[in-house]
């Protein structure tokens, strides 16, 4: 996945949907999506709220698809 943030692996590992995910973390959905491209990094608090969700460092979320 050549571009994507790993975050979006992990979300459809889940089977997921953008708007599932954001309604989880309390966030908009096109605020994700902007995480999930890499245009937007979210804060430290959504970070972690990631990390805890998915039971894995924030840091690994924001790696490329490829790394």
């Amino acid at each position: 996945m050549s571009g994507h943030l790993k975050l979006k692996e992990y979300r459809e590992s889940r089977k997921l949907s953008l708007r599932d995910l954001a309604q989880e973390l309390g966030v908009n959905y096109s605020t994700l999506s902007y995480w999930e491209t890499g245009k937007k990094t979210p804060r430290a608090g959504n970070k972690m709220k990631l990390a805890n969700f998915f039971g894995v460092p924030a840091d690994e979320l924001l790696k490329k698809g490829d790394n």
